[in-house]
């Protein structure tokens, strides 16, 4: 399941009952998880469906099967395909495999068989939006001096942010029993040392394989299963540099396939227990803990609800102010977009001769009468001609003084940029990108 952010989102496969249509499947379900429209067939072949991300403008499906190889359909924001699938990697002996959107691409996690040692290892591996394998494999975990034996499998990724890197966690047996580890990589894939591999779960606990991890923009938290003693779920909060900060039993009892989810404010997490009549899954509210006060506000990230830790103008209580770019009452919305900020006056008119001068690097407009700032978009012409629509554009520049912009930036080889120029009012009117279609979907300037 896929929250968006306007919808719920469902991807599965089916491949067992020879009675019903076998393949991997997508269906939006609306906001309130009532069905809208048919089901989008992602492969009709009987595959097992490994991901399903929303990248903030088009759904990436990564499926295969164990020793076939993976396979990325992208699917537009109302789920049809934007292009033919793609063969991602042929590659076999790939077992468990876990997924990260980035900002630009994906990364992929995965477990093999290391030829030159025969341990079991995690490995990473960068794609981009469009399925292509960059760079080269890296392995992550590290079992020298263990018996051949030994594996780490089960990875599963999570991004931390633009130039911040990874979290990824997995099960290992090198102390003899199967544990949780965790690590740092940065946006390469290499890993972090420090911290290295973290140990995470207890020396005497015995765990299952299913696990969640999460990141919340502050802290890591990672759930899993104990079945050393009766199959509780357990969880620890790790910090943003690999730290074990806390581990704390949850659920007592006969638990499964714990799921964590970040609302803003604290943890969700659905699990099965097996020991209710009747059996199903059940729900639990995790509090953050948190004690970090970064930018001296007195308000806390987590049980305060400090959006922005890191800006002591952003915190909810504060009021908005409509011209800095931030969202200073952490309400989601910030300057205009914010009920606080009240329009008035009229709107601007669409902004004509945008165009580039002579030095092909300063963008320059015709300023319109009461317009006094300018929001600045730039796109490339081969998402446009895929999407049909300009969900992939960018905002280069917001609210700027003037009537013209140096972008040195060149477009892509072999492909070709796109400008788009709006005007403001003070008073918190937008003027037009110039057509419903821009205006509906190019994503704004603050």
């Amino acid at each position: 399941l896929i929250w968006t952010g306007k919808e719920i989102v469902a991807g599965w496969h089916g491949e067992f009952n020879l009675s019903q249509e076998r393949g991997v499947f997508l269906r939006r379900l609306g906001p309130w998880a009532q069905p809208e429209g048919p089901r989008t067939v992602i492969s009709p072949e009987p595959l097992g469906l490994l991901a399903l991300i929303w990248t903030g403008a088009e759904y990436g499906a990564f499926w295969g099967k164990y020793d076939q190889g993976l396979w990325l359909t992208r699917l537009s924001s109302s789920g049809q395909p934007l292009a033919p699938e793609t063969t991602v990697s042929t590659a076999t002996g790939r077992n468990s495999s876990d997924f990260a959107w980035n900002g630009d691409g994906y990364a992929w996690v995965w477990d093999q068989e290391v030829p030159s040692t025969g341990h079991l290892g995690v490995f990473f591996r960068r794609i981009s939006r469009f399925g292509e394998l960059l760079g080269e494999d890296r392995q992550i975990t590290d079992h020298t001096g263990f018996p051949e034996d030994t594996l780490a499998a089960s990875p599963e990724i999570v991004h931390m942010g633009p130039s911040r890197g990874y979290g990824i966690a997995w099960v290992d047996n090198r102390t003899g029993v199967d544990q949780i580890w965790f690590a740092l990589l940065d946006p390469d894939g290499s890993i972090k040392t420090p911290p290295g591999e973290v140990q995470v779960s207890f020396v005497n606990e015995r765990v299952r394989p299913e696990k969640s991890l999460v990141w919340n923009g502050h802290e890591f938290m990672v759930a899993w299963v104990d079945e050393s003693v009766g199959d509780d779920v357990m969880a620890s909060r790790i910090s943003a540099v690999g730290e074990v900060m806390e581990t704390k039993r949850l659920v007592e009892g006969v638990s499964m396939f714990p799921q964590l989810a970040w609302n803003g404010a604290s943890y969700g997490m659905v699990y099965s227990d097996a020991l209710s009549v009747p059996w199903g899954p059940r729900f639990a509210r995790i509090g953050c803990h948190c004690q970090t006060d970064g930018d001296g506000d007195q308000v806390l990230p987590c049980t305060g609800g400090d959006c922005d830790d890191t800006d002591a103008e952003v915190a909810p209580g504060l009021a908005e102010i409509c011209s800095d770019g931030k969202d200073n009452d952490c309400d989601g919305l910030s300057d205009c977009n914010d009920p606080e900020c009240a329009e008035s006056g009229l709107v601007p008119p669409e902004t004509y001769g945008v165009v580039f001068e002579k030095d092909k690097q300063t963008l320059s407009w015709q300023a319109a009468p009461g317009v006094c700032e300018h929001d600045v978009a730039r796109g490339e012409m081969i998402d446009l001609l895929a999407l049909e629509s300009f969900d992939w554009a960018e905002c280069v520049a917001s609210r700027v003084e003037g009537t013209s912009l140096v972008d040195p930036t060149p477009p892509p080889v072999g492909n070709v940029s796109y400008y788009l120029v709006r005007g403001r009012r003070s008073t918190c009117v937008v003027g037009t990108w110039g057509s419903p279609l821009r205006d509906d979907t190019l994503h704004g300037c603050p």
